[in-house]
């Protein structure tokens, strides 16, 4: 096989070219430039590249582009049978202009920091390994996640209780308790206190005074803003683990969570959409939980029974893509969440055609794919167009630049928050 391997990235570059070297005759380029041109002089000489190794992100041109260039080169070659098999290299940052490529004709991506074994599944998926370089799967792997798929098949995992601050003042709240009552409430714990006065701050909420109080905070920010916030605060000490190679995906998380929560919340007011309980913000906090629990527990039976052996990423973001959903729900129905929370968890990916109009699902979707496509994605996602998305809400597509303006800014003030 001809190989082609285009990266800027010396080690990336190094690290493939000794992966993909025993499948075949590997050329190796640094920049989008020298690949067109090593990719035409190949089909001109009636040798072309059978598999091209592509970088997404180069400072020449990008991956996309030398994408679009090399597909329409092959397409002008009236004596090529066959184009070569593409496999887009991307950080996790990049997954959605993935989409993009593999509309504009990728075989497949690949996500860095990535591993032979990734590499090789990856290519025999398509039928391009040869057989002497097949590997059996990992027994440790099939282990790990076959044991959390019959865990959660059989109700055998333990899902965590809320937050007792968040159930605390969420009671309160119920009860008809006010302002004064609430904010007393808040004073016992100064680590809330903090982190509410300074969220209140952010240019999202700041008024002319700047608030050195909780009940100046209160009073800027009224009953409702208040409990999504300590929801916001609260759940934050939910995406913890004690296992290093988990801390980053946790992060990820979080960062979309949060960013599909004031997406969510933003949408809503602009599309004039009341949800019940002013719910749209934590209907996009809470709707991948069941992402954390899944990788929690992952890591949980990683460090007992693997012994520091690791999942292989695809595998994990399988695992995840095919059983968040039931996981969230079921933990929203523990938590007394109210049921449109646990429909929004369980099908917030592809709603049945019931719940396709619920204006909740509609809210949370856009928000979704909207963040995603702004590269806050934990996992790789197939997102649906945002500008289909905001004709179902009667959402004008030139405001969605606005909305990701917003997200980006509040996301911004949130991280400083919780440094």
């Amino acid at each position: 096989m001809k190989i082609l391997i285009v990266d800027d990235e010396h080690v990336s570059r190094a690290k493939m070219q000794q992966i993909m070297s025993p499948l075949g005759e590997c050329t190796v380029t640094e920049c989008g430039k020298e690949a067109l041109e090593r990719f035409a002089q190949a089909l001109d000489e009636g040798g072309p590249f059978d598999i091209v190794m592509l970088d997404i992100s180069m400072p020449d041109l990008d991956g996309t582009e030398v994408l679009t260039r090399l597909r329409g080169m092959e397409q002008e070659d009236p004596s090529l049978e066959q184009g070569a098999f593409i496999m887009m290299v991307t950080a996790l940052s990049d997954k959605a202009t993935v989409l993009t490529c593999i509309r504009d004709g990728c075989n497949d991506y690949i996500a860095k920091p990535f591993t032979r074994e990734t590499v090789f599944g990856k290519l025999d998926s398509h039928g391009l390994l040869p057989q002497d370089r097949r590997q059996p799967p990992s027994p440790a792997k099939d282990l790990v996640l076959d044991e959390i798929v019959q865990r959660f098949a059989h109700d055998e995992i333990d899902l965590p209780s809320p937050p007792a601050f968040s159930q605390r003042l969420r009671d309160m709240i119920a009860e008809g308790y006010g302002l004064p009552e609430i904010a007393e409430l808040i004073k016992q714990d100064a680590a809330i206190s903090s982190k509410l006065i300074s969220l209140s701050n952010t240019a999202y909420y700041r008024g002319i005074e700047k608030n050195a109080t909780v009940d100046q905070a209160l009073a800027r920010l009224g009953l409702k803003t208040v409990k999504r916030l300590v929801d916001t605060i609260t759940n934050r000490s939910l995406y913890v683990t004690d296992n290093p190679r988990y801390r980053a995906l946790i992060e990820r998380l979080w960062e979309h969570s949060i960013a599909c929560a004031y997406g969510a919340h933003i949408i809503a007011e602009l599309a004039g959409v009341s949800l019940p309980g002013d719910n749209a913000y934590n209907m996009g906090l809470l709707h991948d939980i069941g992402k954390l629990i899944l990788i929690q527990v992952l890591a949980e039976l990683e460090k007992r029974a693997l012994s520091g052996e690791g999942v292989d990423e695809d595998d994990l973001l399988e695992t995840l893509a095919t059983h968040h959903n039931r996981l969230g729900a079921a933990l929203l129905k523990k938590w007394n969440f109210p049921k449109e929370f646990i429909l929004v968890a369980l099908y917030h990916d592809a709603p049945p055609e019931a719940l396709s109009d619920s204006k909740a699902f509609q809210v949370v979707r856009l928000a979704h794919a909207l963040v995603i496509g702004m590269g806050y994605a934990c996992t790789p996602h197939n997102a649906e167009e945002p500008s289909d998305l905001a004709f179902g809400l009667e959402l004008d597509p030139q405001v969605l630049p606005q909305i990701e303006d917003q997200v980006a800014q509040c996301l911004s003030e949130v991280r400083e928050v919780f440094a």
